[in-house]
């Protein structure tokens, strides 16, 4: 609001989910973002059973983070878990996140 330029359009994130599962659909890890819908409202990693033999503590735990853009979400997919990019993906994320972070209203 007020700074994008007159005519455009703007979206914002109010929440997120980021999640990463093996084939067999059973979750490894998730971030999540949803402020006022839990106890819990600040950005925050979980842990789950596809990320292998965890404690029933971390199972449940809400484990802090930053707020993540997408954008950082697909890098570290890319770059952990070799998913299969395009050529070009640096220079599209740089720019999309560029964006983001130039409008960014938090």
């Amino acid at each position: 609001m007020g700074r994008h330029r007159p005519g455009t359009l703007e979206s914002s994130t109010t929440k997120y989910e980021y999640s990463l599962s093996h084939e067999d659909e059973s979750e490894i890890l998730s971030f999540h973002y949803h402020p006022g819908e839990q106890a819990f409202n600040e950005p925050h990693l979980h842990l789950r059973s596809g990320a292998g033999q965890l404690g029933p503590e971390l199972q449940r735990a809400h484990i802090p983070t930053a707020r993540l853009a997408v954008e950082d979400f697909i890098q570290f997919l890319i770059r952990e878990y070799k998913v299969e990019a395009a050529q070009d993906y640096r220079r599209n994320l740089e720019q999309s996140k560029g964006r983001f972070v130039k409008y960014k209203r938090w």
